[in-house]
């Protein structure tokens, strides 16, 4: 028992400078998606290796970490609000099918790993341009 209250308070400490990733949304223009996100807690000084997947049957299945992306994705991504990925759609795959897709963001840093996923809502929309230009229905 006399083990407890030091394991208790490690954990405590622990989830004090626990990151979070908060606020993601997606948002759909052109042949690309863009993701925006938040990495709250920790350090200013932290840094974060992030990775954005996806799941096209709401949650259950996800994809591995997308090649495609730019922006605060990768690694040495600082905590901070108003983070920003863009998929490139097209150079990771043909075309986008499903009714329940899902976004995670995943920040893994020195305390841990935090994700948080978003779905996004199905409906028909276009994407790409010029000749490109095609329907998608999610």
């Amino acid at each position: 028992m006399k083990y407890f209250l030091p394991i208790l308070l490690l954990c405590a400490a622990h989830s004090l400078f626990a990151q979070k990733i908060e606020n993601v949304q997606v948002l759909l223009p052109g042949s690309t998606v863009v993701v925006t996100y938040d990495i709250t807690g920790g350090n200013s000084t932290d840094e974060f290796t992030v990775a954005l997947t996806y799941s096209s049957d709401g949650g259950n299945n996800f994809s591995k970490p997308l090649r495609s992306v730019s922006g605060d994705v990768g690694e040495k991504i600082k905590p901070g609000r108003g983070k920003k990925i863009t998929w490139d759609v097209l150079k990771d795959v043909n075309a986008l099918l499903g009714e329940d897709f899902v976004f995670k963001v995943v920040a893994k840093g020195k305390n841990g790993e935090a994700g948080e996923m978003i779905l996004v809502e199905g409906g028909t929309f276009d994407m790409g341009e010029g000749n490109g230009k095609h329907r998608v229905t999610l």
